[in-house]
């Protein structure tokens, strides 16, 4: 953990290297889900996958936000996004997720469908075909249901907020304290059942 700021704004971030490995969820039974993270590549070493599939629970390929260098991207067992653009470089990029929808930092960069409407595990440096990044991570929240898209234009647009990524701040938040949090939000908008990180 290390504090990092953005816009004036401190908060509490894990520094991840390919050999990080959390464990986020494994065989969630999730058939309808909205993923939102707060992740960046840190500009050294290697810019691969940072959210990805679990090898130790499926043999599926996904992953959301970071991949091949390029930042923006998503893949649910086919594309979401162009795979070939780099939107954010280096920088903190707010990324929402669900079936066949991806937003980074508040705007589409949906082009297709994909293959999969599940996410039955997530990880870092735990998918079966490696692929490894050097990151920063401040959020994880994972809703166990797909949100409306003003929910997930509200939950985009208070995250951007409280690290420093857009302003005005915005009329409503999600609840819970913000030291890097992962929050597994179980049927019900904004009622978080519980949280917790690995960290091996």
């Amino acid at each position: 953990m290390e504090t990092v700021s953005s816009s004036g704004k401190q908060f509490k971030v894990i520094h991840g290297t390919t050999s990080t490995n959390i464990q986020f969820l494994c065989s969630s039974g999730l058939t309808s889900y909205t993923l939102l993270h707060v992740a960046r590549y840190t500009g050294l070493g290697e810019r691969q996958r940072v959210f990805a599939s679990d090898g130790s629970c499926d043999w599926g390929s996904f992953l959301s936000g970071l991949h091949a260098g390029c930042s923006g991207v998503c893949f649910h067992e086919g594309w979401i996004t162009d795979p070939y653009t780099d939107y954010h470089g280096n920088d903190w990029v707010v990324s929402s997720d669900s079936y066949g929808t991806y937003h980074s930092s508040g705007i589409s960069r949906s082009d297709s469908g994909g293959g999969s409407s599940s996410l039955p595990s997530l990880g870092t440096s735990r998918w079966v075909g490696g692929q490894y990044s050097d990151f920063m991570v401040a959020d994880v929240l994972v809703f166990s249901t797909k949100l409306s898209s003003s929910q997930v234009s509200t939950t985009e647009n208070y995250l951007l907020e409280v690290y420093g990524l857009r302003t005005p701040a915005p009329t409503a938040s999600p609840t819970g304290s913000r030291v890097f949090n992962y929050y597994y939000y179980y049927y019900y908008y904004y009622y978080y059942y519980y949280y917790y990180y690995y960290y091996y």
